[in-house]
């Protein structure tokens, strides 16, 4: 006698198969046959209960015929009280099933495979959607072009949105995506069309998958066929969200200001799309930013929607943070930060910890470990690049490089879309920056922005900052301060003149240091600002001979300074002390010279080159004092 060993299913079944396997079927009788062609249409694993829906029959009158077709090894019966799927039944070969449900008519298949969906949507499991889905598609597979399509479609269209809301639920964005388009390939009308590429490239860009700009260019231009202004609404705000997401803010707002405008609507859907708006303009340094999130804030709140109001709680505090209003955007911030732990809102979570720690000054996120925890929980790609991007940047501070390469390489082991590629190589180029590929990697940086386009506002001011350090470790400084202070950067913190201020310093300038203190003393005393105020007033005091007051102020500076910067940008300032102070001044030498060791253990080439002189300074004393 011979017995199946292995699983032959995902093949075409050949003839031959087909009537060896039909007549095996054949052996049983007529009620064995329905009643294996009735577990057929459940599918290649089930419960008694769902077969016993299906023929109206109690479980308990299937038993013995359930039991007989386990002896017979046309099913297996799962016993393992460790498994979730513990007392399901299942066809021993796939190829069985097959063949069995090709035996049932196809007027009897769609039937069938639609009091399969009823049954199990009257079982309210959540975790039922993608079954449920798969079995209206069978039905419309069977129903050809037969009567009746038209009417089961729409079923078909709603469970797949029910089981891509479940999957964009556990995280399996990949798994939303095919399941809408499979809907988009069904549809007959544009305005279905238009929701399901909506949600198909909501889902393609937290998957940081490529096709994610176009579906959502798709779903407006079904939206405008079906003449659906809230379609247009809903697309063009999930359009612009992928395109604030990599700053192009620019290029965001006019399409959606334009939906708003042709229909300013009071729907939830309405609220969201005023929410990215705000966001949008926020981002470009619009003024119509703030007037857009009091809109948005007071028709979410009229809605009671917790999430766009705490994304617009952080786009608020961004912005007062932007105009100076420090205490009020901290306490917005801090505000949005508690409402997003509370309803596990992590997308929004890693915005608020974005902002708070730009508006603090700091140089490393307190918050990474937390945004890496949550990005993996939810299983959401996107974010947990961000946050290990977030991650390999702290060697800045840490000089930890082993940390870093660990981050990087988790990093390459995601597949990513062309803009976080492109941000992730920005990072790489950055350290080999730093580690005395100089030419090579501001070459690389202008190949990507060349690439990338223009960008936002922001973008564009951080661009120039970027070009203002390539030109200072190239060794120009003056280059590198023009540049920094044209930068146009928005920052209540004033990022623009702490990377002046450390270009004059190492410049020994004594206008450039004025210029640059001139510039920043208009903006709130914040201890970073602090920071800049101590450090220019001791060189501008070393260069008018006060060296006692000059050690002072860098003592200050240095003090606030080792909480706010890192070894790197902040070990700028110690390593220049000794071209104010003097090689053989004892604090300088101490700054300078701890300086010098973290830098060489760390390997950054560039930067000891480029403060050589205040190294050589320290190593001149040494000589003469030996």
């Amino acid at each position: 006698r011979y017995e199946m060993a292995g699983e032959v299913g995902g093949v075409e079944i050949p003839d031959s198969l087909n009537g060896l396997v039909g007549a095996r079927l054949d052996q049983f009788g007529s009620d064995a046959r329905g009643l294996i062609a009735d577990a057929a249409i459940l599918g290649q694993s089930f419960r008694a209960e769902a077969l016993a829906s299906l023929r109206d029959d109690p479980v308990e009158a299937l038993e013995e015929s359930l039991a007989e077709l386990v002896r017979n090894e046309i099913l297996a019966l799962n016993r393992d009280p460790r498994s979730p799927e513990e007392g399901q039944y299942r066809f021993v070969q796939s190829i069985i099933r097959e063949v069995a449900h090709e035996r049932v008519s196809r007027a009897d298949r769609v039937r069938l495979h639609q009091q399969v969906a009823s049954f199990y949507e009257s079982q309210n499991e959540p975790e039922m959607t993608g079954i449920i889905a798969s079995h209206y598609l069978d039905a419309l597979e069977a129903a050809g072009d037969g009567p009746g399509v038209d009417g089961l479609l729409p079923r078909v269209i709603e469970s797949l949105l029910s089981a891509a809301d479940r999957a964009d639920l556990l995280g399996s964005y990949g798994q939303v995506v095919n399941l809408c388009l499979r809907g988009v390939d069904l549809a007959a009308d544009p305005s279905s069309r238009g929701e399901l590429l909506t949600r198909a490239a909501r889902a393609a860009h937290s998957a940081l998958d490529e096709r994610a700009r176009d579906l959502a260019q798709q779903a407006v231009a079904e939206f405008d066929a079906a003449d659906s202004p809230l379609g247009r609404v809903k697309a063009t705000a999930v359009r612009a969200k992928l395109l604030d997401d990599v700053g192009e803010s620019n290029d965001a707002w006019p399409p959606l200001l334009e939906a708003l405008e042709a229909d300013p609507g009071g729907t939830t859907d309405h609220a969201v799309a005023m929410a990215e708006l705000a966001r949008a303009f926020m981002l470009d340094g619009q003024p119509q930013g703030m007037d857009w999130t009091e809109r948005a804030l007071t028709l979410a709140e009229e809605l009671d929607m917790i999430p766009t109001i705490a994304e617009l709680w952080a786009t608020k505090g961004a912005g007062l943070g932007m105009v100076g209003r420090l205490r009020e955007a901290r306490l917005l911030l801090e505000a949005a930060l508690d409402l997003s732990r509370q309803h596990q809102l992590s997308a929004t979570k890693r915005r608020v910890t974005t902002n708070i720690n730009y508006l603090s000054g700091g140089p490393i996120d307190p918050f990474v470990e937390e945004r890496i925890e949550d990005a993996r929980r939810i299983g959401d790609p996107r974010l947990l690049l961000e946050a290990l991007m977030s991650k390999a940047g702290r060697w800045h501070v840490t000089l930890d490089m082993d940390e870093h390469f660990e981050a990087m390489a988790e990093m390459e082991t995601i597949p990513m879309d062309a803009a976080m590629a492109d941000q992730v190589e920005e990072i790489r180029s950055g350290v080999n920056l730093l580690r005395g590929e100089v030419d090579e990697s501001i070459a690389a940086f202008e190949e990507l922005w060349a690439r990338q386009g223009t960008g936002d506002q922001q973008i564009q001011a951080n661009r120039q900052i970027s070009r203002s350090v390539h030109a200072f470790y190239r060794g120009d400084p003056m280059t590198a301060v023009r540049l920094a202070m044209e930068s146009g950067h928005r920052s209540p913190v004033g990022h623009q003149y702490n990377f002046a201020l450390l270009f004059a310093l190492r410049m020994v300038d004594a206008d450039a240091l004025r210029l640059v203190r001139a510039a920043e003393s208009e903006l709130p005393r914040l201890p970073v600002a602090m920071v800049r105020e101590h450090a220019l007033k001791g060189a501008l005091a070393a260069l008018a001979g006060d060296v006692s007051e000059a050690e002072a102020r860098f003592a200050a500076a240095i003090e606030i300074n080792d909480e706010i910067w890192g070894p790197i940008y902040g070990g700028m300032v110690r390593a220049s002390t000794p071209l104010y102070l003097g090689g053989d001044h004892p604090r300088a030498r101490e700054w300078a010279g701890e300086t010098r060791a973290n830098w060489e253990k760390a390997g950054l080439k560039t930067l000891l080159d480029v403060f050589a002189e205040p190294f050589a300074l320290l190593d001149a004393t040494a000589a003469e004092t030996a």
